[in-house]
């Protein structure tokens, strides 16, 4: 799983768009501990490892 590659523990929730077969990317979870500035990075970082 792409999140747990980046950060072990961390999860992604995704949704389907309204009106369509299309899943989007909703959150992601990253376990703590880790500062706020870590976090973003690494939720960025898995967003681009999903979206490729």
């Amino acid at each position: 799983m792409a999140a747990d590659s980046v950060h072990e523990g961390s999860e992604v929730r995704t949704g389907k768009l309204k009106g369509s077969d299309e899943w989007c990317i909703e959150s992601v979870l990253i376990v703590k501990p880790v500062d706020v500035d870590t976090a973003v990075e690494q939720a960025s970082r898995i967003v681009q490892k999903i979206e490729g």
